[in-house]
């Protein structure tokens, strides 16, 4: 069965009732959520107040929206069954002759966990297929996004950051500082961070070193070498606490290297391999655990206390199950987080909480826990689709606030026709114990790219949580890698970026 007759399929069952066995679903022990497929208001965003529905019914589109195939950015559709706004970001004109227009993402390094838009919404970046950054300005009113700088950068259409190594994180606190990673990809050094000011309209900035880890001795030894691969800055929420992990011998899964810088005490490290920790403050000497490995990824919890190291492959030792490490940054203690206390599936860190799907790829439950005790979990969402292969989604927490009460968001995908509500959708879950599921989108996302943040439906939130970016091949509509009107699926269709407003 091809996917638009199964679609058809799963609305003729819907019409007869068959899709009666998930709106009788329970959320927890609660009452089930209503069925409110039409909107009656919009909502006034005060911290997340979502008016998107929370009912439980598969929601099939019978046809793609049209949002201008080859061209199209600056386009605007409304989803066909959630009513929200979805603004098209890039098309094969994006960077012009001078750039690369076949697949464009959120994030560089196909992580959903990075700040990719500024405070305020009025500026942005996107990926190309190169890692390279394309900066935009954003109006808002409109959902309309334009390159910055044209006029100067004529063959690219804007303002692109080249020398980046990584995503790049916008501060949480100044609208126009971007924060970004300067060595890798086989250059020499190690990781210097750097910042770019676009409070400029007119003259594109010049990036600023912010610290250069190879001129402190207390903080890289200096027997590190050169940097071959490293992973996404991130920034705690004061702006005040930076981190990255990074390889010395080769790409990523090879790193041993993690990294923090505070503006205030300076600089701290911790070296997978040997185990030792060191740095300007904290204790040095060595972990508490006997594990020795090689990390895939890293992230920053939003109050600068801990990071959260993901498992890439074993040097010695380490647990059963792992699936990643935390870290307590003043401390030389890590915690093994394992499939045995339901560490499995993706993950998104809070300012003191973790979320997670632990149940890959056929999630159905989205856990909290504390960073400080990772036993102690609460179940989110106890009403997902049933055991259903292949299913996964990627969880933004960029919007977080202090008390880590608001709702994380997360993009899925299948790779196969809509069966089940949240399949190949845009939702918000919350964490304040209702159980809500928040529907705004689906991600036209055909499961089927040779791209990987597009194959996966990757995206982030605005760190006000008012819009949510990702990268779709809108099921193949987009027109193919070398420019043609049309593509065959899993072979030649290229990639773009999509916004959809959080109402």
């Amino acid at each position: 069965m091809d996917r638009r007759r199964a679609w058809l399929f799963v609305l003729l069952l819907g019409l007869l009732g068959g899709a009666s066995s998930f709106a009788g679903l329970e959320q927890a022990g609660r009452p089930e959520a209503p069925v409110v497929r039409a909107k009656a208001q919009r909502c006034t965003f005060g911290g997340p107040v979502y008016c998107s529905p929370t009912d439980l019914d598969p929601a099939p589109f019978t046809q793609v929206p049209n949002i201008g195939g080859l061209t199209g950015a600056g386009d605007t559709v409304t989803d066909p069954n959630f009513g929200n706004a979805i603004a098209r970001l890039t098309d094969w004109n994006t960077e012009d002759s001078g750039g690369r227009n076949d697949n464009f993402g959120v994030s560089c390094s196909g992580s959903a966990e990075i700040n990719f838009m500024n405070p305020g919404d009025s500026k942005f970046y996107v990926c190309d297929g190169g890692a390279a950054m394309d900066l935009f300005s954003f109006d808002s009113a409109t959902m309309t996004a334009s390159r910055m700088y044209e006029s100067s950068f004529p063959a690219t259409n804007g303002f692109r950051i080249v020398t980046n190594s990584s995503s790049g994180e916008w501060s949480f606190t100044q609208a126009n500082t971007l924060y970004d990673m300067e060595t890798g990809n086989y250059r020499t050094g190690t990781p210097i961070l750097k910042s770019y000011d676009f409070s400029s309209l007119s003259k594109p900035p010049s990036p600023q070193t912010v610290y250069d880890f190879s001129k402190n001795s207390g903080c890289v030894p200096s027997s590190a070498g050169s940097t071959h691969w490293i992973e996404d800055v991130t920034v705690s929420k004061d702006d005040q606490t930076f981190s990255t992990s990074f390889s010395l011998t080769g790409g990523q899964g090879s790193a041993i290297w993690v990294v923090v810088w505070n503006r205030s005490t300076g600089c701290r490290w911790l070296n997978t391999q040997t185990g030792q920790v060191g740095g300007e403050w904290g204790p040095a000497g060595t972990i508490n655990l006997g594990d020795r490995f090689y990390i895939h990824n890293s992230r920053i919890s939003k109050d600068g206390n801990w990071v959260k190291i993901t498992f890439q492959s074993c040097i010695s030792i380490c647990a059963s199950g792992i699936q990643l490490y935390l870290w307590q940054i003043d401390t030389n203690t890590l915690t093994a987080c394992t499939t045995a206390n339901n560490c499995l599936g993706h993950s998104a860190l809070g300012y003191t909480h973790l979320v997670n799907s632990p149940t890959t790829p056929s999630q159905q439950t989205q856990l909290i826990r504390p960073l400080s005790n990772i036993n102690n979990q609460t179940q989110l969402w106890s009403n997902g689709p049933p055991s259903h292969v292949p299913w996964d989604n990627h969880q933004s927490w960029e919007n977080v606030n202090a008390g880590d009460s608001y709702p994380y968001l997360s993009s899925s995908d299948t790779g196969v026709a809509i069966v089940y509500a949240w399949d190949n959708e845009i939702d918000g879950f919350s964490t304040d114990g209702s159980g809500n599921v928040y529907r705004f989108a689906h991600t036209f996302s055909s499961g089927l790219s040779s791209f990987f943040s597009s194959n996966n439906a990757i995206g982030c939130v605005s760190a006000d949580g008012k819009y949510f970016a990702w990268s779709s091949d809108w099921e193949g509509t987009l027109g193919s890698t070398t420019g043609g009107k049309t593509c065959t699926l899993g072979s030649n269709c290229r990639s773009d970026v999509f916004m959809v407003a959080l109402n």
